[in-house]
């Protein structure tokens, strides 16, 4: 099963926030009951309906890793297991995704390893030989396209969880997101350089967001939080540089930024009183949203120069001095004046030691032993 097709939602955003806003998962045709509902919000085949009883369905029966019986809430082969708990009854989920784990052997390793108890969503990535991956968010987050896109993505494309997949993918798209935010600001007669040394600062923030080195509440990171409450506000335009003028200049010496702690960020980059921030419309603080809403840690940093190359046009690259290197080009300098005399010197060396090697393996004696061994050390040396 390559990716489940998904057809038309029968079930509204709303109607299902609202269903099961106060509901409870505790009984098993309650959690079932759940699922199906998921499955009408985002267009999905229920189990019954696709009536494949060993590759989707409720109540996989299966072997511990101990040996005991146990069974997966929901499973579908090659793509996820789901275990659901009922709402409010633990302090968090981690027993319930540990359970899972005690299945994953047994269930064929599925790509993804998913939890839930209605009002929070656990997605946790189950790829060989890479970093766990999660993706959390609340049941009122599904009245959001975005949390339903992850949603369809678990049924029609697992694979692309996976945080090594789609580098390039991610990183091109979210460069595009920041051709808006620069397009905006440019043409609003900003100052180039000024517009330049805003975006390096955001490209730092949202990288430094998603791999945890600033702080964030509940399940938004501060920056993403102070994107998200000013985007819509009517004094947008004020209140947005306001707040990051705060978090720069907390950055800049280590401090508070809205009851949440800042680390101190060394380097000139965050000085006090810098006067680098510049006002956002509309359109820029959707696009900059967008962009928060991918996880930079799978952004490529060496590609993410395409912003500058790829997507803005001749003029806004020239006023902001931009330029990127693709990584064929670099390697087009740094293959020849660093791995190229590298591998001569390799190969020589492999070549001058294999007759000693050689001598080592066949010597008769403990002598011509230590004395094929200093022969290769001095070769090291």
């Amino acid at each position: 099963m390559n990716g489940m097709k998904l057809n038309t939602p029968t079930l509204t955003p709303d109607e299902f926030v609202k269903r099961w806003r106060n509901a409870d998962a505790n009984e098993r045709q309650s959690y079932q009951e759940h699922f199906r509902d998921v499955c009408h919000l985002i267009g999905a085949k229920t189990p019954g309906e696709l009536q494949q009883f060993d590759d989707y369905t409720f109540e996989y029966g299966l072997k511990k890793t101990d040996g005991r019986q146990g069974y997966a809430d929901v499973f579908l082969r090659n793509h996820f297991a789901i275990e659901y708990k009922g709402r409010d009854k633990y302090k968090d989920l981690r027993d319930a995704y540990r359970q899972l784990q005690q299945y994953r052997e047994n269930l064929n390793n599925p790509y993804l390893l998913i939890v839930c108890d209605i009002d929070h969503w656990e997605i946790r990535t189950n790829f060989t030989n890479t970093p766990v991956v999660e993706t959390i968010f609340k049941h009122e987050d599904l009245l959001k396209p975005h949390f339903r896109t992850i949603l369809r993505r678990v049924f029609s494309d697992p694979a692309s969880f996976h945080p090594e997949k789609n580098k390039l993918q991610i990183t091109e798209d979210v460069a595009g997101k920041f051709k808006s935010v620069v397009d905006d600001t440019l043409e609003r007669q900003n100052d180039p350089e000024r517009v330049a040394r805003f975006m390096t600062k955001l490209v730092f923030c949202m990288f430094v967001e998603d791999i945890g080195l600033l702080p964030k509440r509940a399940y938004d990171g501060i920056l993403t939080e102070i994107v998200r409450t000013t985007r819509f506000h009517r004094n947008a335009r004020e209140l947005f540089p306001r707040y990051m003028r705060e978090l720069f200049d907390a950055m800049a010496t280590g401090g508070n930024v809205q009851m949440l702690d800042i680390p101190y960020f060394n380097g000139s980059m965050f000085s006090v009183g810098d006067a680098d921030i510049v006002p956002l419309g509309s359109a820029a603080l959707n696009a900059l949203d967008q962009a928060s809403d991918r996880n930079w840690a799978h952004v490529e940093p060496s590609v993410f120069g395409t912003i500058f190359e790829r997507t803005l046009d001749d003029k806004k690259r020239a006023q902001l001095g931009a330029h990127y290197t693709h990584p064929d080009d670099i390697q087009l300098i740094v293959k020849p004046v660093l791995m190229q005399p590298l591998e001569r010197e390799w190969a020589a060396l492999q070549t001058a030691a294999a007759p000693i090697r050689e001598r080592f393996v066949k010597a008769q004696s403990v002598v011509e032993r230590l004395s094929a061994q200093t022969e290769l050390a001095a070769l090291r040396a």
